[in-house]
């Protein structure tokens, strides 16, 4: 696990509201599952990685299993934690705190269930996709790890 943050922010971040978020790299055959903003909530169109704010006295374990089963209707059964980033979010006036886990395994089947679009994509087109800039770094990091780092 590391701890990375954007260069630009700690002149910022004590005067911005802190949050705590739990983002999962739902893998699956190689791929794995990203979902776009709607319309309707802050930073919409970008693509990110499924996931939400950690609430009250909750572990970033624990509302990473919440807000999977919430956005997505999945159980997630083997997760690990991988990263954690801060990243000031400048235009929004926060700081979040964003604990990245690997999900290796988990039941259901992935539905949208927050009007967000849902798509599996291959290491090879994530480039291509616009994601918000703390899960953009996390991408580009696991996927010059190389294939080693990818579950099947």
């Amino acid at each position: 696990m590391s701890m990375t943050a954007n260069k630009d922010m700690q002149p910022l971040k004590d005067s911005f509201a802190q949050i705590r978020v739990a983002a999962g790299i739902v893998i699956k055959h190689g791929r794995f599952l990203a979902a776009q903003r709607p319309d309707d909530k802050p930073l919409a169109g970008y693509w990110e990685l499924p996931g939400g704010k950690v609430e009250g006295d909750e572990s970033p374990e624990e509302a990473l299993c919440r807000e999977l089963a919430e956005e997505l209707g999945i159980n997630a059964l083997k997760y690990v934690l991988l990263e954690v980033v801060e990243h000031c979010y400048a235009e929004r006036n926060f700081t979040a705190t964003i604990y990245f886990f690997t999900v290796d395994a988990f039941e259901g089947v992935p539905c949208p269930r927050e009007n967000q679009n849902l798509r599996w994509v291959d290491p090879e087109e994530a480039g291509k996709l616009d994601f918000l800039p703390a899960d953009a770094g996390v991408i580009k990091r696991l996927l010059e790890a190389g294939p080693g780092e990818w579950p099947e």
